[in-house]
């Protein structure tokens, strides 16, 4: 009975140092510029907890009336041992989900970036929501983003 004890114990501390050593940052986006039907409309810069390599909350990038741009990041580091480019490089997976006048579209993106000194990126996606039988509506977005511990 000791013997399981201590195991477990050994077990609920190996546990707890694996979640402390979570890598912890602030994920912060600005320049937040959405485009839909030739107008353009300037978002809030937000700032957001991030933890590294987990899918994370889903964050509102942009807001208004009648349109929602909600995301969802996975960041992880690119383990690369033939080449030490892709090595100092990170992969960022993005979820978005777009709601507009009660259309809702979701798009699963994948992107590699080579992160500069300030940690920063810059995102520009395009949206095709299918608001009726023969129509569409097409919404850009485009943002920088800025990683901090």
């Amino acid at each position: 009975m000791l013997k399981s004890t201590n195991i477990l114990l050994y077990f609920l501390l190996l546990l707890a140092c694996s979640v402390s050593a979570q890598e912890k940052g602030r994920i912060a986006f600005k320049d937040i510029t959405v485009e839909l039907k030739g107008n353009s409309a300037t978002g809030n810069a937000v700032d957001y907890p991030f933890i590294m390599g987990q899918t994370n909350n889903l964050y509102t990038l942009f807001s208004s009336d009648s349109l929602t741009i909600n995301a969802r990041y996975k960041m992880t580091a690119n383990n690369n041992r033939r080449s030490q480019v892709k090595d100092s490089s990170v992969r960022l997976y993005i979820q978005y989900e777009i709601n507009y006048k009660g259309y809702s579209t979701d798009k699963k993106v994948e992107k590699m970036y080579f992160l500069d000194d300030n940690r920063s990126f810059k995102e520009k996606e395009v949206f095709n929501l299918n608001t009726s039988k023969f129509s569409n509506t097409v919404v850009r977005i485009s943002y920088s983003g800025t990683l901090s511990e």
